[in-house]
């Protein structure tokens, strides 16, 4: 079957097979075929590093995943090359995983919940490479993670996809609690200028290496600081016409400080976890309340159910416009 896929000298072919695995974009389902001193490697998208051809390839008849070497599925989520076992997982799920023709370089096992303010998971190595930096890739953008020193979900893909998909080109952003940066650099890559802010520093020396890998570093401005200050920075220079407030569980402590912060017509994407006999009522009346404290009616444009997060409980985001 015909397949896009990246030439390489054959020298070239391990460094770069080992690339394309790590940030997700290696055709596992394909060989890698040679020809005249090249390799040439099947990718499932195009790769800005790299120039794409299409070409024939045959399809692999002896890829294994983790299951057919354990009998079961394991339980993990996958963040570029590496894998997070969940922590009732044993040793041999991780070397199954690192074994399967999966792309998987590394496995760790999840220590502990969020932890700090800071925001960090406890690791412990499991099997192959032993290393926590990776760089995971999402809708054609590429974000360097280093899992020990911040957290990071790939459950919020297609989430980070959704609100990026509403913003105009020139709105001015402020991503309250940024992380290394996947929402800033979604809504970036959308047009719009971006302040960004967190508590931990690692984070935002990633978030601003994320923006330039990405080709958005003259257009988001990070700040390693309490959103609470700066937001009023942004207050002070105009205001925001969306704001993110992804920090569930306690987003709520930032809400006037979010409403002081946008301006007239903007629009607050806020995140929270809620039990299913709640999922919206609450969280929009705590938004409506702070809202007229700060002289603003709320709208509410819309509510989504982002992800399952434990039994009952559900992670939500409200898109409220301030009027």
């Amino acid at each position: 079957m015909k397949s896009l896929c990246v030439r390489v000298r054959r020298q070239d072919g391990e460094e770069t097979r080992k690339r394309l695995a790590g940030d997700g974009v290696l055709d596992h389902d394909l060989r890698i075929e040679e020809e005249d001193g090249y390799l040439y490697i099947p990718v499932t998208e195009a790769y800005d590093d790299l120039p794409t051809t299409r070409r024939a390839f045959d399809e692999r008849d002896d890829a294994t995943d983790a299951a057919d070497i354990l009998g079961h599925e394991p339980r993990f989520e996958t963040v570029g090359d590496v894998a997070l076992l969940e922590p009732e997982e044993n040793d041999e799920a991780g070397e199954a995983l690192v074994e399967a023709d999966n792309g998987i370089e590394t496995a760790l096992r999840v220590e502990s919940a969020v932890e700090g303010r800071e925001r960090t998971r406890r690791m412990s190595y499991v099997a192959g490479e032993r290393k926590t930096r990776t760089v995971h890739r999402e809708y054609g953008r590429g974000f360097v993670v280093d899992l020990t020193e911040v957290y990071f979900t790939p459950r919020l893909a297609e989430e980070r996809q959704r609100v990026a998909s509403d913003v105009s080109p020139d709105e001015m952003v402020f991503d309250m609690f940024a992380g290394v940066g996947p929402f800033s650099v979604a809504v970036a890559e959308a047009g719009a200028d971006v302040v960004a802010s967190d508590i931990n520093g690692r984070a935002v020396e990633l978030l601003r290496e994320n923006a330039e890998r990405n080709g958005v570093g003259d257009s988001v401005t990070a700040y390693n600081d309490d959103a609470r200050d700066v937001g009023r920075r942004v207050a002070d220079a105009g205001g925001a016409d969306r704001v993110y407030m992804n920090l569930p569980h306690t987003a709520d402590e930032f809400l006037e400080t979010a409403c002081e912060t946008a301006r007239s017509g903007g629009v607050l994407h806020y995140y929270d976890i809620r039990h299913e006999d709640d999922l919206f009522e609450g969280a929009v009346e705590e938004i409506r309340e702070t809202a007229v404290r700060c002289g603003y009616e709320v709208e509410v444009l819309e509510e989504v159910v982002v992800r399952s997060y434990a039994p009952y409980d559900y992670n939500v985001c409200i898109d409220a416009r301030l009027v």
